[in-house]
């Protein structure tokens, strides 16, 4: 299987450019589900219902069989331990506004998951200056999650946001001094397997399809797209996360309630009320 890796705005845009020039070549897509509306929209997803999906909960697949999630990404804060006690760590996003992290806290340069969490919950003006209070505290912006990640563990800044669970897990496996902090609500999303409408070899994806999904393939996902399996899944690690996670995946719930309206009305999602 030859796997081709990008982030979530370059893989839907690769997706719509490849469409456009008639000339597709992917038989199997994993996309983020914060782009994934703009292909449905573009009508560029196949349905199929694999026989794996009964193994799925309701949450992590539609209803007709456009996208199943094998796995979500859970953006959260974190800390370099060694250059911040606990006791003074950032508990929320609000925090980062305090004069004390001016200058030594981070920020993607792409945020879209926290972006789309705050419209949900705070609304479009106090997510515009929120963001603007960021910027005058001197927040770094830096391009990359994993490179953010590797330059908190080595000291670059004391904190950051919106950084990827999973990845901080696998650094703190490696002994960077990070540490996280599940803000309330937790915001992430699912990530989605799909068959593209123009898959060059319909017949051959349908089989890799109910592949991935299936409990051995299932590693392959992770082994190249990472994230945090929607349940444990033998082999794979993390316990810290999956002790974490479970009263933050009932918040979340794939990220419906704090996706922006039209994210989730085009999904089809119901969120339901907390």
């Amino acid at each position: 299987m030859k796997a081709w890796r990008g982030r979530g705005e370059t893989v839907s845009n690769r997706v719509l450019t490849e469409t456009k020039a008639g000339k597709f070549s992917a038989d199997v897509t994993y996309s983020s589900n914060e782009f994934f509306p703009l292909l449905i929209k573009g009508n560029l997803v196949a349905r199929y219902s694999s026989p794996e999906r009964v193994f799925y909960s309701n949450a992590s697949k539609d209803g007709d069989g456009l996208w199943t999630s094998v796995g979500y990404v859970m953006t959260v804060i974190a800390y370099n331990r060694i250059l911040v006690p606990r006791a003074e760590t950032p508990r929320n996003y609000e925090d980062f506004l305090n004069p004390k992290w001016k200058g030594n806290f981070a920020i993607d340069s792409n945020p879209d998951r926290l972006v789309m969490g705050w419209l949900k919950l705070w609304g479009g003006e106090k997510t515009e200056r929120f963001l603007q209070a960021l910027i005058k505290n001197e927040a770094s912006v830096r391009a990359g999650h994993s490179l953010m990640a590797q330059l908190l563990c080595a000291g670059e800044f004391k904190t950051a946001m919106e950084l990827y669970a999973h990845r901080i897990a696998d650094l703190k496996e490696k002994e960077c001094p990070a540490e996280l902090v599940f803000p309330g609500p937790t915001i992430g999303a699912g990530g989605f397997l799909y068959l593209p409408k123009r898959a060059p070899h319909p017949y051959a994806a349908a089989l890799l399809m109910d592949h991935l999904l299936s409990a051995t393939g299932r590693r392959e996902v992770f082994r190249i797209a990472r994230a945090i399996p929607v349940t444990p899944l033998a082999g794979f690690g993390r316990p810290v996360l999956f002790k974490k996670i479970n009263k933050s995946l009932d918040q979340m719930r794939l990220g419906a309630k704090f996706m922006h309206g039209d994210v989730y009305r085009a999904l089809k999602f119901k969120p339901r009320r907390l």
